[in-house]
């Protein structure tokens, strides 16, 4: 089981590095893990085009992988997170 899981890891690892990475503070880290939405011009994102529906990988502090997150209506809304906190 331990080894499927590493397996698991470096698919979402790998997965995660073709995406948009948004750098966001701990307290927006907070409550996109409790399902709260995240303004975009409040978070680190790249100055770059954010379509509807884009994926991003959120970032607490720009280190912390926290998990996914999808731009709609000037936010980004949880997708799936990956973080234990």
């Amino acid at each position: 089981l331990a080894a499927q899981h590493g397996v698991d890891l470096l698919v979402v690892a790998g997965a995660v590095a073709v995406l948009t990475a948004v750098s966001v503070t701990p307290a927006q880290a907070q409550r996109y893990l409790n399902g709260g939405a995240l303004t975009i011009s409040r978070c680190r994102a790249p100055k770059i085009a954010m379509p509807e529906g884009t994926q991003v990988a959120l970032y607490e502090d720009g280190e912390k992988f926290l998990g996914l997150a999808r731009a709609e209506n000037g936010e980004f809304k949880y997708v799936k997170s990956f973080s234990e906190k």
